[in-house]
């Protein structure tokens, strides 16, 4: 097993702890250098298991999130194995997939800006394209290391879990 997929896990959680938090009422970030960042699942939903690297289970269209199969899955120990966010900061927006065990973004969209429509030459395209990428990755990072600070804290066990725990259960 690799060091990565030894690790996996942690991108299992940043992801099932950001749809918690968007399902109650925190998914608004703050991030130095940047407006509020508001983050929610959007239509793709994959669980996979952690001893059945095989069983996958999909949802898509609508809101996955709401689906009574997303709650039996998270119930029945199903980890959140990838999912597709939208992350906004003021009024841009992004929409890609997260691979939680690679940590990888998958069909990145990203936010349409006054350069890209009024240069739609490749080199403009291409140079805004990749400093919206950048900002997204820069923001991801910066809500991946709060979900680290938070998850490395003692209070994680005794109360972000058991709130998370009891978040699945009642859904």
């Amino acid at each position: 097993m690799s060091e990565a997929e030894d690790r996996s896990f942690l991108g299992e959680d940043f992801l099932t702890w950001m749809w918690f938090r968007s399902e109650t009422g925190k998914a608004s970030f703050e991030l130095p250098g940047h407006h509020s960042i508001a983050v929610m699942l959007d239509d793709f939903l994959t669980f996979g298991n952690a001893e059945n690297e095989e069983m996958v289970q999909t949802l898509r269209h609508g809101l996955p999130t709401k689906a009574p199969e997303a709650g039996v899955a998270l119930r029945s120990g199903r980890r959140l194995a990838s999912a597709s966010l939208i992350v906004a900061e003021g009024d841009e927006q992004w929409a890609f997939t997260l691979d939680a065990r690679k940590m990888d973004y998958l069909s990145v969209k990203c936010p349409e800006s006054d350069e890209d429509a009024i240069d739609a030459s490749a080199h403009g395209d291409d140079t805004s394209r990749i400093q919206s990428f950048l900002r997204l990755s820069e923001i991801m990072d910066g809500i991946y290391r709060i979900f680290l600070a938070q998850r490395l804290r003692k209070e994680y066990e005794t109360q972000t879990l058991p709130a998370i725990r009891n978040w699945v259960q009642t859904r």
